[in-house]
C-alpha cells in the first residue's frame, strides 16, 4: 500500500501540502541561509497565486478549463 493511502498525515491534502512546503522551505532555508518561514510564505504565496490563475483559465472546446500547460493559441499542443 503507498504511503499516500496508509500515512494519517499524507491522506490530509492540507496536512501534506503544508508538510511539503515546510520540507522544502527547510531544505532551502539550510541551502540558502534564509529563514524558514520566509521561504515557507513565498511558497504559499505563489501557490495562492498559481490556483487563482488556473481558476481563471479560458475554457477548452467542451466547456471546461484547459490546464495543459503552453496551451494558447498558435502553440504546438493547441494544434490538432
Amino acid at each position: 500500500m503507498p504511503l499516500t493511502k496508509s500515512n494519517p498525515h499524507l491522506r490530509d491534502p492540507k496536512k501534506f501540502r503544508e508538510g511539503l512546503i515546510m520540507n522544502v522551505a527547510s531544505s532551502t532555508a539550510i541551502e540558502t541561509g534564509q529563514s524558514v518561514e520566509s521561504i515557507a510564505k513565498a511558497l504559499r504565496d505563489a501557490a495562492v497565486r498559481r490556483e487563482s490563475r488556473s481558476k481563471r483559465a479560458a475554457p477548452n472546446l467542451n466547456g471546461t478549463p484547459d490546464r495543459r500547460p503552453h496551451a494558447g493559441r498558435g502553440s504546438a499542443l493547441h494544434q490538432h
